[in-house]
């Protein structure tokens, strides 16, 4: 935008060039040929910026124009001659510029001799619309209103009556409510208003004002939209003269830009009642409308929407905002002409400082004799049909000079054209006629600059500088540094705003970096888990133990991707992945728990979060969302904490943080270990003179007093200097092999210490146009013949395909909506994606974002539990006690529904003490061709297929994933089905409503019926809980059994006595107790009764009873209750 707008403020100031003249008066009687008549709505908000309104007045004729201009906001009037094949740009005062809802005397009246275009142009930094002007023959005194939405409050719907010469009485029947001229107004009134010769009513609203109905005493101009309307990108002020109801078509094309990789909105607006008939992208249907109605329709660039209807329509295209050869434009509102008002030949006039696009709609059998510019270009142009139409479209790109252009055709062709710069857009229908051709200037516009750089335009040629930058760090368990070198901890386990733009500034992108922390065995400290980068309407997100995957937009994608246009690409680089935008924003992380974010200095003092707020002061970064100055870590880092769904995360260790004893501090700081990174003549010693190791020292030396010295945290530390080191340009020496850190590669593989920063792939096109630029990285390279994929090193030839964006596997489906309605598949033969309707999702399901991927979703889920010695709760709410020692089937799909996913979960108990009672030992899943089993004696760890794994982990390319939730371990799968257990004695299988009566095993049947879920394995109900167990019996080892329940005669007594005390067990049901909010959700009296069976079972021992008032808290907070503290220094 900023080329953009100071072209606009130097040709404003070169107009006298052209012949300006100013006169004391005009006469306004005399019409001459041509007459226009407009007025300047209210653009974004008063005290934003001056405005700067003109008037862009080209040729229509062979003749030269006389053209007199008369603003009547300040009474000055100009004379402009415009000579054919010229255009002229006229400024008009900053006065004219409607601000509020009243009446104004600020018409601008234009008067020519001979034919001319006149385009509107109401501009400030960063928020400008181009209007196309309808000369006053073509007025009316019927219209109907259309304003297009917006997200921010601050700005209004608008639209504005412009009354002739004559005056007009006009009354307007409101579909939303305003204020005007200080008197409110409801919706479904009728106001009226008198207005005297070239009178403007204005009126805003916060309320949609679409479908109200404007009607005059005699031919008025109406103009249409927002002051600052908002979709996908930044706000942008959108104006559009309408027409009045007279002069509306029966038959539209409405395409959209290549370049829109969301949708844009098409609004249908109906006078009467109207049959309108439409084919979007080959979906055909039918809609009945009366007076005011309108319909919105999302048009895609592969879906283009063809309209028919029995009477006059009105039709309007909200181009939504996008990017485009790496420029992010903003809304634009253009007035779609139907098919009768087509011309044989038109005049673009593009706008300086923009890229002109036009798009072209023609009939499919006259496409070749399109000529722009007197040359044939038809047959080059990529066309695409409109279903159910004898159309097709096609883009023309126009370029950035400041020139007049002429498209011309052997048949009738509708022309839309565009102007799009950064943070702004505008389109306009194209005026019909013949002219010639003009000249171009330089600018930055299509200029692409790697990330850290900007484009800046040097002695007349654009070119990229470099551009200085601050980084921010979140590494470890986690230890925090801000832009401004400010270092603290926070422990918290939620999720947390990084960094954002809090500026107003508009020539600032917005985005926003989030971090989701997580506990990792210790509960007092934590790490990153998950990071999500929010941009040009794109979410991306890393989670840890996914290393070569993102989520884009809630699918999951291999790396790399490239989206918008190339502004937003996500990659590999060594271990981690990198985030690069094209303004200069990097993040980083290593798929474990080291996040960096770099930001360049145009961002000082405009950003905030828990990376500060980058204005060179470390004393003030503890600055929360209100502006206050927060006292502590904890404190700050709770302010920027987000609604992640997580009612489980916490603010941090408190009180009881864990801290290193002067001798632990001594060993670790040994030069074997965390000391490396201070060695004069180690392999860090290169980078000391550029990035102090210092803190990084402390950093490792802290962790490793945490985990007891856990080498995987020495590794960590280690880490997190090299690649600070490396981002600064410094590849230290070999690190990993005195460290004893060594760097697991995939097969097809091999380790370098110095390899390429961003190497081959299956999506080479998504990669950083300066590869080859940046420094070499340690990490895994393919062989020869092989690239990456998916944190994998496959052949070249199995590469899948890329699609809207997102490269995926052979045989991956994605969803192409957000609605869950069209599925696409990669062929991994052909490499192209097809797609299919899919009507929605099935009955019983929604489609929803769950864990981060959008999908058809199950409404209801069913849980199963077995808990303590063991209690088990089945599916269906069916409580029994089994104590048999071997392996069992605790549920598995059995076959009823071929349809359904296989999966077998299986428990293996064991006597503690007690030969009467038996606990839960050891879980495994099965599913996906995948075994995982978490056992009691691998605390924190898993088996998956029978090799010890650190958590988080997946397997079965991302469709079964194991990771530590609180206390528990829990085992999710892409179906559905969730397995959690705490690696002690509380196990929980939870399943989807698509397996109801399809399953077997202990948790029963899940058909609802609780009275037949002691089913036999070979049919039939089991007498009772022993024999039910046994049938269910998988393996067996040697001593293994089952006997009856130990008997508790006195067991009734013991729970009235426990409910009257209200302690021990008793609190569980105690109406005031710190369960008192879950007893709506989950009755206690089962679990009262388990809680005192242990007691009377096993007098003496706490563990039960903990174990047993655990798993209460547990199944309240997964029922969405609050529970209250219940730990104490005497209970658990």
């Amino acid at each position: 935008m900023g080329a953009l707008w100071s072209w606009w403020i130097l040709w404003a100031g070169a107009t006298l060039l052209w012949g300006l003249t100013q006169e004391a008066s005009v006469d306004l009687k005399n019409t001459g040929r041509e007459e226009f008549l407009t007025a300047f709505l209210q653009n974004y908000q008063l005290a934003y910026s001056k405005a700067y309104p003109h008037l862009l007045i080209s040729s229509l004729s062979e003749s030269p124009a006389s053209v007199s201009i008369l603003s009547q906001a300040d009474n000055t009037s100009k004379k402009v001659t415009v000579r054919p094949g010229e255009s002229v740009m006229v400024n008009i005062s900053a006065k004219a510029e409607m601000i509020g809802s009243k009446i104004f005397q600020h018409a601008v009246v234009i008067h020519s001799d001979y034919a001319i275009s006149v385009q509107a142009l109401n501009a400030k930094p960063d928020t400008a619309e181009l209007t196309l002007l309808r000369p006053i023959q073509a007025l009316g005194t019927e219209y109907f209103v259309l304003t297009p939405p917006g997200t921010s409050a601050r700005n209004v719907k608008e639209f504005a009556v412009v009354a002739g010469a004559a005056g007009a009485s006009v009354s307007v029947t409101l579909k939303g409510s305003v204020t005007f001229n200080g008197k409110f107004y409801p919706a479904g009134d009728v106001l009226r208003v008198t207005l005297q010769p070239y009178n403007v009513a204005q009126l805003q609203s916060s309320m949609d004002l679409s479908g109200s109905k404007v009607t005059a005493s005699s031919p008025v101009a109406v103009l249409s939209g927002h002051s600052c309307a908002q979709k996908h990108t930044t706000c942008n002020h959108v104006v559009e003269q309408l027409l009045p109801t007279s002069a509306w078509g029966t038959h539209y094309v409405v395409p959209t830009l290549a370049s829109q990789s969301r949708y844009d909105l098409a609004f249908v607006v109906a006078s009467q009642a109207t049959k309108l008939t439409y084919n979007h992208g080959g979906i055909t249907g039918s809609r009945g409308l009366q007076a005011g109605d309108v319909v919105e329709f999302e048009v895609r660039p592969s879906r283009p929407l063809y309209l028919s209807a029995n009477v006059g329509i009105q039709v309007l295209l909200f181009g939504t905002g996008a990017i485009r050869n790496e420029v992010t434009y903003d809304p634009y509102l253009v007035l779609i002409p139907d098919v009768a008002a087509y011309c044989p030949a038109y005049v673009i006039k593009s706008v300086p400082g923009s890229e002109g696009v036009a798009l072209v709609v023609a009939q499919t059998k006259s496409i070749s004799g399109l000529t722009i510019d007197g040359h044939a270009v038809g047959a080059k142009l990529t066309w695409e049909a409109v279903p159910g139409s004898e159309f097709s479209y096609a883009e023309v790109e126009l370029g950035t000079a400041d020139t007049i252009h002429t498209a011309e055709a052997t048949t009738n062709f509708g022309l839309l054209t565009f102007g799009l710069a950064k943070a702004v857009g505008y389109a306009t229908a194209a005026d019909c006629g013949r002219t010639v051709l003009s000249p171009a200037e330089p600018s930055c516009e299509g200029v692409q600059c790697a990330a850290g750089q900007r484009c800046q335009v040097v002695g007349g040629k654009a070119g990229c500088v470099a551009e200085s930058t601050a980084v921010c760090r979140a590494q470890g368990d986690p230890h925090y540094t801000t832009f401004d070198g400010r270092r603290y901890d926070m422990m918290g386990t939620c999720s947390y705003t990084m960094a954002e733009l809090c500026s107003e500034d508009d020539t600032l992108p917005a985005f926003s970096v989030e971090a989701k922390n997580e506990h990792r065995g210790s509960r007092r400290v934590s790490y990153v888990g998950l990071v999500t980068v929010r941009a040009y309407s794109h979410s991306v997100s890393l989670t840890r133990g996914e290393v070569g995957f993102v989520l884009v937009d809630n699918q999951r994608s291999r790396l790399p991707v490239s989206l918008s246009e190339g502004r937003l690409r996500v990659y590999q680089s060594g271990p981690r992945a990198v985030v690069e935008l094209v303004f200069g924003l990097v993040v980083t992380y290593d798929w474990d728990c080291q996040l960096a974010l770099s930001l360049p200095a145009r961002f000082q003092d405009q950003v905030c979060g828990l990376c500060g707020n980058y204005n060179g002061d470390p004393a003030d970064d503890f600055l929360t969302p209100d502006g206050a100055l927060a006292p502590d870590a904890v404190e700050f880092a709770s302010s920027w904490k987000l609604d992640d769904g997580d009612y489980l995360c916490e603010d941090g260790c408190q009180n009881n943080c864990p801290a290193c004893t002067p001798g632990q501090a001594q060993h670790y700081e040994g030069d074997r270990l965390c000391g490396m990174l201070t060695k004069l003549d180690g392999p860090f010693a290169v980078c000391h003179d550029t990035l102090d190791p210092r803190p990084f020292l402390e950093q490792c030396v802290y962790d490793l007093c945490v985990v007891g010295g856990e080498r995987l945290s020495l590794c960590r530390g280690l880490s997190a200097y090299a690649q600070a080191c490396l981002e600064l340009g410094i590849s230290v020496g070999d690190w990993r092999s005195p460290a004893n850190c060594p760097l697991s590669c995939p097969a097809n593989s091999r380790y370098e210490l110095c390899g390429p920063a961003c190497p081959a792939s299956c999506n080479g096109a998504a990669a950083p146009s300066n590869c080859s630029g940046l420094p070499c990285v340690e990490g895994c390279v393919c062989l020869p013949g092989f690239v990456a994929s998916g944190g994998a090193c496959v052949p070249a030839s199995s590469c899948g395909c890329t699609f809207q964006g997102l490269q995926l596997a052979p045989g991956q489906e994605v969803w192409a909506d957000e609605l869950c309605q069209r599925r696409c598949t990669c062929n991994g033969a052909t490499h192209q994606v097809t797609c299919r309707d899919t009507q929605g999702c099935p009955a019983g399901e929604r489609c929803s974002v769950q864990n981060g991927l959008l999908g058809c979703y199950p409404d209801r889920f069913g849980t199963c539990q077995g808990s303590g010695d063991p209690h088990y709760v089945s599916f269906d709410g069916r409580r029994f006690d089994f104590m048999g020692t071997c392996t069992y089937l605790l549920v598995g799909s059995c076959g009823q529904n071929a349809a359904l996913p296989a999966f077998r979960v299986l428990v293996e108990n064991e006597h503690r003490g007690s030969q009467t009672v038996s606990y839960t030992r050891a879980v495994r899943v099965e599913a996906r061709g995948v075994k995982v089993a978490v056992r009691r004696e691998y605390p924190g760890q898993v088996l998956v297929d029978d090799i010890l794994q650190y958590l988080p982990f997946q397997a079965a390319d991302g469709q079964v994933q194991v990771f530590r939730q609180g206390r528990d371990a829990v085992v999710r799968t892409d179906f559905g089905l969730t397995v959690t257990y705490d690696w002690n004695a509380r196990v929980t299988a939870k399943v989807p409503s698509s397996y109801a009566e399809a399953l077997c095993g202990l948790c029963g049947n899940f058909n609802g019926d609780p009275a037949d879920d002691l089913a036999l394995r070979g049919g039939g109900q089991a007498a009772n809980a022993l024999a039910f167990g046994n049938s269910w019996q998988e393996e067996t080892r040697p001593g293994c059994g089952a006997t009856e329940p130990g008997d508790c005669p006195k067991l009734d007594s013991l729970v009235a006595q426990q409910l009257q005390s209200k302690n021990e067990c008793g609190i569980l049901a105690d109406p005031k107790g710190p369960f008192r909010e879950c007893h709506s959700k989950l009755d206690p009296q089962g679990a009262m009764r388990d809680c005192v069976y242990d007691h009377c079972l096993l007098p003496g021992q706490s563990g039960p009873l903990c174990d047993t008032l655990a798993t209460y808290a547990a199944a309240c907070q997964a029922a969405g209750a609050t529970v209250h503290p219940w730990r104490s220094e005497e209970l658990c």
